[in-house]
C-alpha cells in the first residue's frame, strides 16, 4: 500500500510495459524509483525493461494480508534474508520482519535497490550469499550432500 500511495501510476505503468511492451512517458523513471538504485542509468533500464513482469494475484494478495496470517511454528531451517538498502518494494524495515520471523539475521546491500542481481553491486549481493552458504555448510555438515538435502 505505501509503494501504491508513493508511486499511484504504478500499476498501469506496470501492465502497460509486461503486457503491451510500451514504454509511458514515466516507465523508466518509474523502474528506478521502484525496482533499482539511483545510479542505474536510462539505457540500463531500457536492457531490462522486458524482464518487467505483473505480480501474480496470489503474491499480491499474500503480501495485502500479510499482518492476518495464522502464525504457525516455522521449521528449523537455515534462512538468509538478504535485501537492498534502497528497496522501495521490501525496504529494510519490512526485511527486518521476515528475518525476526525467521530467526535469521539480515543482510543488506548497500545502495542497491529491489533487484538485487542486475544491480551495480551483484557482486556484493552475491559474494554475500556465497559468505552464508560455506558458513550454514560448516555450521549444518549433514546439509553436504544432496541426498542428504533431498530426505530432509
Amino acid at each position: 500500500m505505501r509503494l501504491a500511495l508513493k508511486h499511484p501510476e504504478m500499476f498501469s505503468e506496470i501492465t502497460r510495459l509486461s503486457q503491451h511492451g510500451e514504454l509511458g512517458p514515466t516507465s523508466l523513471s518509474l523502474m528506478r524509483d521502484i525496482y533499482f538504485s539511483p545510479v542505474t542509468r536510462p539505457e540500463e533500464l531500457l536492457d531490462f525493461a522486458h524482464l518487467i513482469q505483473p505480480e501474480p494475484v496470489r503474491a499480491i494478495s499474500d503480501m495485502l494480508v500479510v499482518g492476518l496470517r495464522q502464525h504457525r511454528p516455522q521449521p528449523q531451517l537455515p534462512v538468509m534474508v538478504i535485501g537492498g538498502e534502497r528497496d522501495a518494494v521490501f525496504p529494510p524495515f519490512a526485511t527486518s520482519y521476515t528475518a525476526l520471523r525467521w530467526r535469521a539475521r539480515q543482510t543488506y546491500i548497500p545502495d542497491c535497490g529491489h533487484m538485487l542481481m542486475l544491480e551495480h553491486q551483484w557482486r556484493a549481493a552475491a559474494d554475500a550469499v556465497a559468505r552464508w552458504l560455506e558458513a550454514t555448510i560448516r555450521r549444518h555438515p549433514h546439509a553436504r550432500s544432496a541426498s542428504s538435502i533431498a530426505a530432509a
